[in-house]
């Protein structure tokens, strides 16, 4: 359950800086608009935690 909030709570704020970016464009807020939508992508960006797991497989043995 935790996952699910590490994806979608990112992905809600960044939906939010960019309305709020379109907002602020329509607005002729330029400097804010640019935070705005710089803001939004490094939320995008930003790495999510996830259960990885390494699995070794015996090397393969010469054919006789």
């Amino acid at each position: 359950m935790t996952t699910f909030y590490w994806l979608a709570v990112p992905i809600l704020v960044a939906l939010a800086c960019l309305v709020r970016a379109v907002l602020d464009f329509r607005a002729k807020r330029y400097v804010w608009a640019v935070i705005g939508i710089a803001s939004a992508v490094g939320l995008l960006a930003m790495p999510v935690p996830t259960q990885s797991f390494t699995v070794d497989l015996p090397a393969a043995q010469p054919a006789k």
